[in-house]
């Protein structure tokens, strides 16, 4: 459970810095997801890249400014055409609501890179059930008195889901670069990678994570992309309707 923002343009493969009390992170192993935002010229611009590689979003519009870790980047693996213009597609619906909400300071969309085996109905959205974060996040060389657990969400019942569950959640399964050995607090330029058939695509129009979970909340929209299949739900109440 972290908190990152956007990343810092660097030459470096990794980018080696001194530690700080502190740190915003991307990826870990452990995690359950990968968070990615877009809009609508860049999903357009996919339509003619095969195996594209997509950069770790920020939850909120801003961060700590002392340094990150953790895998910046994901490649999905041989994505069929169906499922990048479904992305688009995504965007377009999504793209109006997200430029009139002043929250969005980006004018971006939100999703989630999931395994396709996860139940986003049963278990929600921005959880990162990960048991090992404090290990990983070590292992990029935080000191373990300064690890810092961030969360995308600020409930406390969901922050307790995210602690309980994270040993029965499966992580998203993505092949991770080797770290370095003898690096300091690092972030990883070199992508993850996961094959398009091991994993699903969850978007949002914003980034306002707490009403995709158990909750009475109407109105709230998703959109699944599986095998290039976009489908299209709306919560009434307790429940998730597909949209026709």
């Amino acid at each position: 459970m972290r908190r990152a923002i956007p990343f810092l343009v660097v030459a470096a493969t990794f980018s080696v810095g001194s530690v700080a009390v502190g740190h915003n992170t991307f990826f870990l192993p452990g995690d359950a997801f990968f968070f990615a935002r877009i809009d609508t010229k860049t999903a357009k611009k996919l339509l003619d890249v095969e195996s594209p590689t997509f950069s770790y979003g920020s939850p909120g519009n801003g961060g700590l400014g002392c340094g990150f870790i953790g895998y910046h980047k994901l490649q999905i693996k041989s994505m069929p055409l169906a499922t990048r213009k479904a992305l688009l597609d995504a965007c377009k619906l999504f793209a109006k609501r997200a430029a009139k909400n002043p929250n969005n300071l980006d004018g971006k969309i939100s999703f989630f890179i999931y395994s396709r085996d996860y139940d986003w109905k049963k278990h929600g959205l921005a959880l990162q059930f990960n048991e090992k974060w404090a290990d990983e996040s070590v292992a990029f060389g935080v000191p373990r008195d300064y690890v810092l657990l961030g969360s995308f969400v600020g409930r406390p019942d969901l922050i307790i889901q995210n602690w309980r569950d994270s040993s029965v959640i499966a992580p998203l399964g993505a092949k991770c670069p080797v770290l370095p050995n003898g690096h300091k607090q690092a972030w990883v330029k070199s992508p993850v990678e996961i094959e398009s058939k091991k994993c699903r695509i969850l978007v949002i129009p914003d980034r306002k994570f707490g009403g995709y979970h158990q909750s009475s909340e109407s109105g709230i929209e998703l959109i699944e992309i599986t095998d290039g299949k976009l489908s299209r739900y709306i919560r009434e109440k307790s429940n998730w309707i597909l949209k026709q």
